[in-house]
């Protein structure tokens, strides 16, 4: 029987990111960072410039440090989305579906 190769730690990024509820392609709209460059950050596969710890700190909200750091993290109570964030996702999710029934 094939061993499977033990699966990497999800990083502290992706736990805070997850657990407050954003998809990586919102968290990639709000801070202008690439969804490869945010992808290839939860992987851990490159270390985050000053500035995408900054702006990725203050979106989640939780320190730099904390968010950078080799640990699990400790979250408390997740943050209900606001109404303009709600609204914008509903008019973002109205957009696609209008742009989809153009093309058809």
């Amino acid at each position: 029987m094939k061993e499977r190769p033990e699966e990497p730690a999800l990083s502290r990024l992706r736990v805070v990111r997850l657990y407050r509820g954003r998809t990586q392609l919102a968290v990639s709209q709000r801070t202008r960072i690439s969804p490869s460059r945010l992808s290839i950050l939860e992987r851990q596969l490159a270390e985050p410039t000053r500035r995408e710890r900054k702006v990725l700190a203050r979106l989640l909200r939780v320190s730099a440090k904390e968010l950078f750091e080799k640990r699990p993290p400790i979250l408390a109570e997740p943050e209900l989305p606001t109404k303009a964030e709600k609204e914008a996702a509903r008019k973002t999710a109205e957009a696609a579906e209008k742009k989809k029934g153009e093309a058809h």
